[in-house]
């Protein structure tokens, strides 16, 4: 229990440097090696907040995700016929058709970025596995 202790109080303290690097990353979005930490941190906070969830469908190695859809699916396998790509924190959906076989990391850095640092410094609340949304303009 003591190394979860300290990852959390990792978290803790990053709080007001993703504050920071998301008002500096919002201005000019460039992602630098403090970003690239802040983010790291970011999924971390995540993978403690929901380390006990039974369905969990991500084990928040990436800021995005991909879901076919099916909500009793734990782990995508083969080749979906679908599958659409949400961002970890906020759970909108990013892309739709997506393509299985495709990294999209690039493609979605901007908002996953703003995401991460957002719920890092404690911002939003990041959704929870298996939850899943439309982007705000559709809904």
């Amino acid at each position: 229990m003591k190394g979860a202790a300290t990852r959390q109080e990792a978290v803790l303290h990053a709080r007001p440097r993703a504050a920071q690097a998301l008002e500096t990353f919002q201005r000019d979005p460039r992602v630098t090696k403090d970003i690239e930490r802040l983010i790291e941190l970011a999924l971390q906070d995540y993978r403690l907040r929901y380390r006990g969830y039974k369905r969990m469908r991500a084990f928040a190695t990436n800021t995005w995700l991909f879901y076919d859809g099916n909500p009793r699916t734990h782990r995508i396998q083969g080749t979906p016929e679908r599958v659409d790509v949400y961002c970890l924190f906020c759970r909108e959906l990013l892309v739709h058709p997506a393509v299985w076989q495709v990294d999209y990391t690039h493609r979605l850095q901007l908002h996953t970025t703003v995401c991460a640092l957002k719920s890092l410094a404690g911002l939003i609340i990041p959704g929870a596995p298996g939850t899943y949304r439309l982007p705000a303009e559709v809904t």
